[in-house]
C-alpha cells in the first residue's frame, strides 16, 4: 500500500537542491573537511584546462593512451583506471553524462580488479559517478551508488571517525532529495534514514571537537527540517471500494512505527535541537549577534507553529531584547522583525516568494502570483486576495496558491517587542 505524504512546503517552499545550495561558513567547513578526506584518496591527475579545447582533442588523447596501455598490459591494466578517470572526467566537464557514465562505471571495475573490493582509491570515483547519475536522473542508480559508497566508507573506517562526517552528511542530503522525489514506495523511510544520518554527523563533530563547534550547525540544520517533515505528516485519505462496489473514503494509518515515534517527539526534539543552535551561536570566540538572533527567532517561530502563543509571544520578546541589546549599528534590527516571514524559515528550504516586490521589476517570462493578505499578530493569514498574475489565464495555479497561501502560518511583525496586526501584506509567489 502506498503511503502518501503531507506537508505544507509547495508551492510557496521547494526543498533545497543540494547541488545548487549556498554553503553557510559552517557548512563550507564540513565540505572542505569531507574534500580533504577525498585528496588523502584520489589518485586522479589535475585535468588541464577545459576552455579553448575541442571535447573531441581530449577525448582523442585519452583514448590513444587508453589503446596503448590495453595493448601493452592488456584490459584490466592497473593503469588504465586513472586514464578512464580523465577521460570520464572530460565527458562530464562537457555535459555528455551518458559516456561518462559508461566509462566511470568501467573505472570503479578496473579499481576493484586491481586494488581490491574494498579499496578507498574508489571512493573519488564512485563521487564522480554519482554526479552524472544524478544529471541523468536516474535515481534508483543514485541510491544504489551511495549505498555503494556508505558501504565502502564502513568498511574502512569507524563510526564515529572524522573521514565518516563528510558521507553521514552526503547521505542525508541524499534521503532528502530521494524523499521530495517520493521515489520508493515508502518514502518515510528516507525521513528516518536522514534524520540517522545527520545525528550520526551531529555526534562525529560532538566527539571529535566538542558541542559547540560550529561545524555542528549543518547536521542540527539537517535534523530541524527533517524533524519539521516528520512532524507535518498525517494519515492519508483514499478511495476504497467496499464489498457491493461502492467507494467510500478510508484513513490509512502511519504504519512506520520509527517515524511515529520520532513524530510524537517531534514537538520537544524541536525546541532541544534550535536551542542547541542558540547555545552554538552564543558560544563562539567572536559572537555573530545577528545569528544568535535569528536562531532565537527560530525557536519563537517553532512555538508558534505548535499553537504555543503566550511562549512565542514571550520569546519573540526575548529576541528582540536581545537584538536591540547588540545591534549597535541598526545593521539587522528592523530586517528580522520589521516584515512578516512565511514559516518555517529554515536555512536549508529555498522560500519562493517575496515581499513588496514591484511586478514591473519580474521579467516578462516569469511565472507569479502577487497577493495581497493581512496577517494576525499570532501569525495567521486573513483575506486573501489575488492582486495580479502571470500568465493572467493560468487559473489553476492561482488556485493553488491561494489555497496554500491560507494554510501558510507567518512569523508576525515584531514592533517594540510585541507582534502586532499587519494589514494588505503584498506577497509575490514564484510557482
Amino acid at each position: 500500500m502506498k503511503l502518501s505524504i503531507k506537508y505544507f512546503l509547495s508551492p510557496i517552499f521547494i526543498l533545497v537542491s543540494i547541488s545548487s545550495y549556498a554553503f553557510s561558513d559552517a557548512e563550507q567547513q564540513v565540505a572542505n573537511q569531507a574534500s580533504n578526506v577525498d585528496n588523502k584518496l584520489s589518485t586522479s591527475e589535475e585535468l588541464p584546462t577545459i576552455a579553448g579545447k575541442t571535447l573531441e582533442k581530449f577525448v582523442e588523447k585519452y583514448q590513444l593512451a587508453i589503446d596503448e596501455i590495453e595493448y601493452q598490459d592488456g584490459a584490466y591494466s592497473q593503469r588504465l583506471t586513472q586514464q578512464l578517470i580523465n577521460l570520464g572526467s572530460v565527458y562530464q566537464e562537457y555535459g555528455k553524462h551518458d559516456e561518462a557514465i559508461k566509462i566511470l562505471k568501467r573505472s570503479v571495475h578496473l579499481n576493484r580488479v586491481n586494488d581490491g573490493l574494498y579499496a578507498t582509491s574508489q571512493i573519488p570515483i564512485v563521487k564522480k559517478l554519482i554526479k552524472s547519475l544524478k544529471e541523468k536522473k536516474q535515481w534508483d542508480l543514485v541510491a544504489n551508488s551511495y549505498s555503494y559508497l556508505n558501504f565502502l566508507y564502513k568498511q574502512n573506517y569507524n563510526s564515529d571517525e572524522l573521514e565518516m562526517l563528510g558521507i553521514r552528511m552526503e547521505l542525508g542530503h541524499w534521503h532528502l532529495k530521494s524523499y521530495s522525489l517520493s521515489r520508493t514506495p515508502e518514502p518515510l523511510n528516507d525521513l528516518v534514514n536522514a534524520y540517522n544520518s545527520y545525528r550520526k554527523a551531529s555526534n562525529i563533530i560532538i566527539k571529535q571537537y566538542t558541542d559547540t563547534d560550529i561545524r555542528r550547525l549543518p547536521a542540527l540544520n539537517g535534523l530541524i527540517l527533517v524533524n519539521y517533515l516528520i512532524a507535518s505528516t498525517s494519515p492519508h485519505i483514499e478511495i476504497v471500494h467496499n464489498a457491493t462496489g461502492k467507494k467510500s473514503m478510508a484513513e490509512v494509518a502511519l504504519n512506520n512505527s520509527r517515524v511515529v515515534f520520532l513524530k510524537r517527539k517531534s514537538f520537544s526534539t524541536g525546541i532541544a535541537l534550535i536551542e542547541s543552535e542558540i547555545h552554538i551561536h552564543s558560544n563562539q570566540n567572536t559572537i555573530n549577534h545577528k545569528n544568535v538572533v535569528k536562531a532565537k527567532l527560530k525557536l519563537a517561530d517553532w512555538y508558534l507553529m505548535y499553537g504555543k502563543r503566550k511562549v512565542a509571544t514571550t520569546r519573540y520578546q526575548r529576541a528582540y531584547s536581545y537584538a536591540l541589546l547588540n545591534d549597535d549599528n541598526s545593521q539587522f534590527v528592523g530586517k528580522l522583525f520589521n516584515t512578516p516571514v512565511i514559516l518555517p524559515d529554515f536555512p536549508n528550504i529555498y522560500n519562493n516568494s517575496k515581499t513588496y516586490l514591484n511586478s514591473e521589476n519580474i521579467r516578462e517570462d516569469v511565472k507569479y502570483v502577487h497577493a495581497s493578505m493581512d496577517i494576525t499578530r499570532y501569525g495567521a493569514v486573513k483575506n486573501v486576495k489575488i492582486v495580479e498574475s502571470f500568465p493572467e489565464e493560468n487559473t489553476g495555479m492561482r488556485s493553488k496558491v491561494l489555497r496554500s497561501l491560507r494554510l501558510s502560518k507567518f512569523r508576525p511583525k515584531i514592533a517594540d517587542g510585541n507582534p502586532i496586526f499587519t494589514e494588505k501584506l503584498q506577497l509575490h509567489v514564484f510557482p
